[in-house]
C-alpha cells in the first residue's frame, strides 16, 4: 500500500507544467543523440550489400592476383581459366581483368578502374545502373562510370588511353552505386587487343583476375584450377592450391567481413555523447528545478510524510517526465535522422547507397540506463536536502543537521574520489592512444574527470562575479542561493559544447597529421624524369629526350644516384631503410636540396662525410652494406641537414659519388631532376610528352597532396554541432522557465520586463562565461596528450574554428534567453 501511495503522490507532483518545461533539455538530448544513431549508420554497409557490390549474382569469387599477373601477351589464358573451371563444375564462370594501368591520355589522368568482363551478362545486376547506350560486345567497345566529376567521354565517342596509342569506343554511360570514381567496363577481349605501341611505351601494364561462379561447387572448381595454374606457371600443384583456396569466397564468407561501423571508429560521434550527455540532461532537470523540489519534498514531510517517501515521489513525478521527454526525443531523433538520410541520398553525399534503417533499441537502452541512474542519484540527492531543509514548524532533530551536513561531505568525497578514478584512468590510457578512436575514448574520460570538479570552478568563479548595480547583484544572490541549479547547468553546458568541440579539435589535428605525413614526389620548381617505379628508376632515353627538348638542353640538372648493393641497400645504421644518395658535385646537392650549402656542410662532403637528416644527434653515421655472409660497415663524419619533405621520406642522407668511389660502396642510377623549373615549363614538359605517345607518368612535378578525409568525420562534425545548437537552446529556454515565479514576482512589484530579462541575461551569460573555460580544460588536453604520446601527431588547435564554434554557442543561449523572456508576465509569480 505505501508503494501506491508513493506512486499516487508522485503522478501528482507530475502535473506540475514547469516541471514539465524543465525536461526539455533531455528532450534534445535523445533527439540528438539518436539522429547522430541513425545518420552515421547509414554510412556502414550492411552485409547483404556487401555481397551486392562484391559478388553481384555468382555465390563463389576467387581472386587469382596473388598466383597469376595476367599482362596483354598472356590475356588469353582467362578464357582458358573459363573454360576450366566450367570443366570442374562451376556453372555460368565468368572471369574478370582489373587494371589500374589503362589510364587515359590526359595529361592529369584520374585514377581509373579499367574492368573487363561479359557485361551483356549483366554479372552485378545491383551495382551497375546502364544510364544511356549499350553494354560492350566487341573487343574495343567500353562504357564509361558517371561520376561527380563527368564522365571520361561521352557516348557514341572514342576514349584515348595509354597516350593515345589504343582509342575505345564509348557505346554506354553507366552509373556505379557503389563508387564515385571514373571506371571503363571493357568487352572480353580488350585488354588482349592492347597493341605493342603501348606496351613498348608502357612496360609495366598489367592486370589482375578474379573468377566468379555460380552453383553448388566448390572445392572441384578450386581443384581444377589449380592444376590448370599448377601445369601453366610451373609451379607446385599444392602451393598453388593453397593460394586458390585461400582466396575463394562464398556469399556468406563476404557477408561475414568484420565492418567496423563508423558510430565505433568515431566514439565522439554516438558512444560517448550518448552515455555523457542524458545523464547531465537528467541531473540537469533536478538542479534547475532545486528550490521548487525542495519546497515540495519539505511541504510533503511537514504533512506526515517519511523524508525516504517524499523523495521517492518526487523522484518519480521528475522520472515520470524524463521519460516522457526521452520518448518524444527519440521521436524527433528519428524524424531527423529520417530527413539526414533523405538529404545524403537527394545530394549524392554519400557514394554508396545508404545502410537500412537501423534498430533504434540500442539509443533507447543508452538513453533509458543513463537517465535512469542519474535519476536515482538525484533522488538520493533530494532525499538528504528534504531531510536538512526541514521546515521550523516540523521539530528538527538535534542530530538531523549534522547528518545532513556529514552527507553532503561524503557526497563531496565521493565525488572526488570519482575524478580521481577518472585522471587515473586517463593515465591508464595514454600509452595506448595509437589509433583514431583512442584520442576520443581519452577525451571522454578526461571530460568526467573535469566535470565532477565543475562545483569548485563555480566556487571560483562566484567569487569573481561583479556585485555592482543591481541586477548584478540580484542575479548574484539567486547563484549564490541556487548553487546546485548554478553547477549542473554549467557542466550540462561544458558536456554539450566541450565533446564537440573536442572532437572538432582532434578532428582538425588528425587532418594536419595526415598532411605531414604525406609529401609531393619532389620539390617545388623541380621535374624528376624516371621510370614509373619511382625516384630511383632510370628514365627511359625517348622519354628524358623530349623533356630535354621542351625545358632546354641548358637547364641544370641533377643525377639521381644511390648505394645500392647486390644483396640490397647500403643503410645508414639506426636510421630505417631510407636510401643514401650518391651526387656528382656540391652544385648538385645545392640544387637538389633547394638552398645554398653552409660552409660546414661543404667542408664535411668535400673532406669524404655526409649530410644526413635522420633526426639522429651525433657527428658520425656508420654505413652497413649487406653482403652474402653479413654486412659491411664503414664510418663516415657527417652533420644534420634540412630539406624538403619530398626527399626526405625516402632518403636519409648525401654523400659525393667522389667519396662511395673511394670507399668502394655500390653506386646505381636513378631519375633525373631538372631544377629551377617553373609550374608553367613543368605542365608543358608532361603535355609534351604525353603528345609523343610516350608514358606521362614518368615526368614527375611538384604537385600538393591533400590526405583523404573520410566524409562520415564531417557528418559527425555537423551532427555534433547539432547538438551544441539545440542542447544550448533547451538549458538556455529551461533556465527562464525555472525562473518564471521569481521573474514573475519581479514584474508584480513594479519593475519592467526588461529590467527582470536583463537579470536573467546576467545569470546565462554567467553560465556560458564558466562553461567556456571548463570546455577549454575539457577540450584541449586530449589534444596535446595524443601529441605528446602518438608517433609523428601533430598538435594543432585551431583557434578559428573554435571561436566560431563559442560565438554560435553564446548567440543560440542569447537568442534563446531574450525570446523566452518575452513571454513572461506578472501572472507568473502563481504558476505551478
Amino acid at each position: 500500500m505505501r508503494g501506491v501511495a508513493t506512486l499516487r503522490v508522485g503522478r501528482r507532483f507530475m502535473r506540475s507544467r514547469s516541471l514539465a518545461t524543465s525536461t526539455w533539455l533531455m528532450a534534445a538530448v535523445s533527439a540528438t543523440v539518436v539522429a547522430l544513431f541513425i545518420g552515421m549508420s547509414a554510412l556502414t554497409l550492411s552485409g547483404d550489400q556487401i555481397v551486392e557490390r562484391e559478388m553481384g549474382r555468382f555465390a563463389f569469387r576467387s581472386y587469382l592476383g596473388n598466383t597469376l599477373t595476367l599482362t596483354p601477351k598472356n590475356a588469353s589464358i582467362a578464357a582458358e581459366i573459363e573454360a576450366t573451371a566450367l570443366a570442374g563444375g562451376a556453372t555460368a564462370p565468368m572471369v574478370t581483368v582489373t587494371s589500374v594501368d589503362v589510364e587515359p591520355a590526359q595529361v592529369d589522368p584520374p585514377t581509373t578502374w579499367f574492368t573487363e568482363a561479359d557485361w551483356e551478362r549483366s554479372p552485378f545486376p545491383n551495382r551497375y545502373v546502364l544510364l544511356r547506350g549499350r553494354w560492350p560486345e566487341q573487343p574495343g567497345e567500353v562504357v564509361v562510370a558517371h561520376t561527380s566529376n563527368g564522365s571520361l567521354a561521352e557516348l557514341c565517342e572514342e576514349l584515348a588511353v595509354l597516350a593515345g596509342h589504343e582509342r575505345f569506343t564509348v557505346v554506354g554511360i553507366v552509373d556505379d552505386r557503389y563508387g564515385d570514381y571514373h571506371a571503363i567496363l571493357a568487352a572480353p577481349g580488350t585488354f588482349a587487343s592492347i597493341g605493342e605501341a603501348a606496351l613498348r611505351n608502357f612496360p609495366s601494364i598489367s592486370a589482375m583476375l578474379t573468377l566468379f561462379w555460380e552453383g553448388s561447387q566448390r572445392q572441384s572448381v578450386i581443384d581444377a584450377v589449380s592444376d590448370f595454374l599448377s601445369r601453366e606457371l610451373g609451379q607446385p600443384r599444392d602451393d598453388v592450391a593453397l593460394a586458390v583456396a585461400a582466396t575463394t569466397q562464398d556469399r556468406s564468407d563476404v557477408s561475414r567481413t568484420r565492418r567496423t561501423p563508423w558510430i565505433e571508429r568515431i566514439p565522439a560521434s554516438y558512444g560517448i555523447p550518448a552515455l555523457l550527455l542524458p545523464f547531465l540532461a537528467s541531473l540537469a532537470t533536478f538542479g534547475l528545478s532545486q528550490r521548487r523540489l525542495h519546497r515540495s519534498g519539505t511541504l510533503l514531510v511537514a504533512l506526515g510524510l517519511p523524508p525516504g517517501r517524499a523523495a521517492k515521489a518526487i523522484g518519480i513525478a521528475v522520472t515520470g517526465w524524463l521519460m516522457a521527454s526521452l520518448a518524444a526525443g527519440v521521436a524527433v531523433g528519428a524524424v531527423i535522422g529520417l530527413i539526414a538520410r533523405g538529404v545524403l541520398s537527394r545530394f549524392h553525399l554519400w557514394a554508396q547507397p545508404l545502410s537500412p534503417f537501423p534498430s533504434l533499441l540500442d539509443p533507447i537502452l543508452r538513453l533509458g540506463i543513463s537517465a535512469a541512474a542519474a535519476c536515482l542519484v538525484g533522488t538520493v540527492w533530494i532525499r538528504f536536502a528534504v531531510v536538512n531543509r526541514q521546515p521550523s514548524s516540523v521539530p528538527e532533530a538535534p542530530t538531523a543537521r549534522p547528518s545532513a551536513s556529514r552527507a553532503r561531505r561524503y557526497g563531496e568525497h565521493a565525488r572526488h574520489g570519482a575524478a580521481t578514478l577518472a585522471a587515473c584512468a586517463a593515465i591508464l590510457q595514454t600509452p595506448h592512444v595509437d589509433t583514431a578512436a583512442d584520442p576520443m575514448v581519452l577525451a571522454g574520460t578526461i571530460a568526467v574527470g573535469v566535470l565532477l570538479l565543475v562545483p569548485e570552478v563555480v566556487d571560483q568563479a562566484m567569487r569573481l562575479l561583479p556585485n555592482t548595480g543591481p541586477r548584478l547583484r540580484l542575479a548574484r544572490q539567486q547563484l549564490v542561493h541556487n548553487r546546485s541549479r548554478t553547477t549542473i547547468a554549467v557542466a550540462a553546458l561544458a558536456a554539450v559544447l566541450g565533446l564537440p568541440l573536442g572532437y572538432v579539435i582532434l578532428f582538425d589535428a588528425m587532418i594536419k597529421t595526415g598532411q605531414e605525413g604525406l609529401a609531393p614526389d619532389v620539390a617545388p620548381h623541380q621535374v624528376l624524369v624516371s621510370e614509373t617505379g619511382g625516384k630511383f628508376q632510370a628514365p627511359t632515353p625517348e622519354v628524358l629526350a623530349v623533356v630535354r627538348e621542351q625545358l632546354g638542353v641548358s637547364r641544370p640538372t641533377v643525377q639521381i644516384r644511390y648505394l645500392w648493393g647486390e644483396h640490397g641497400p647500403v643503410a645508414v645504421d639506426g636510421s630505417g631503410l631510407g636510401a643514401v644518395l650518391a651526387l656528382d658535385t656540391l652544385d648538385d646537392v645545392s640544387r637538389l636540396i633547394g638552398r645554398p650549402l653552409t660552409e660546414t656542410e661543404q667542408t664535411v662532403l668535400v673532406d669524404g662525410g655526409m649530410l644526413a637528416w635522420d633526426d639522429r644527434e651525433g657527428r658520425e653515421r656508420v654505413l652497413v652494406t649487406p653482403t652474402a655472409v653479413g654486412a659491411e660497415e664503414v664510418r663516415l663524419p657527417a652533420v644534420a641537414a634540412s630539406l624538403h619533405p619530398a626527399w626526405r621520406m625516402s632518403t636519409n642522407g648525401v654523400l659525393l659519388t667522389a667519396t662511395a668511389e673511394r670507399l668502394g660502396l655500390p653506386i646505381m642510377d636513378g631519375g633525373i631532376v631538372f631544377t629551377d623549373v617553373s609550374d608553367a615549363d613543368a605542365r608543358a614538359a608532361r603535355r609534351a610528352v604525353l603528345d609523343a605517345g610516350l608514358d606521362p607518368r614518368q615526368v614527375v612535378l611538384y604537385e600538393t597532396v591533400n590526405p583523404f578525409v573520410p566524409r562520415a568525420y564531417f557528418t559527425a562534425a555537423a551532427g555534433l554541432m547539432l547538438v551544441v545548437l539545440l542542447c544550448a537552446v533547451a538549458v538556455a529556454r529551461a533556465q527562464v522557465l525555472t525562473l518564471r515565479r521569481y521573474l514573475g514576482t519581479l514584474i508584480a512589484i513594479g519593475l519592467t520586463p526588461t529590467w527582470a530579462q536583463q537579470v536573467v541575461l546576467a545569470q546565462n551569460t554567467f553560465f556560458v562565461a564558466v562553461s567556456t573555460v571548463v570546455v577549454l580544460a575539457l577540450a584541449i588536453p586530449p589534444v596535446v596528450v595524443t601529441a605528446m604520446v602518438m608517433p609523428n601527431f601533430v598538435l594543432s588547435i585551431p583557434w578559428r574554428v573554435i571561436g566560431v564554434v563559442i560565438a554560435a554557442f553564446y548567440l543560440a543561449v542569447l537568442l534563446a534567453t531574450v525570446l523566452s523572456c518575452r513571454q513572461i508576465r506578472a501572472s507568473d509569480r502563481v504558476a505551478l
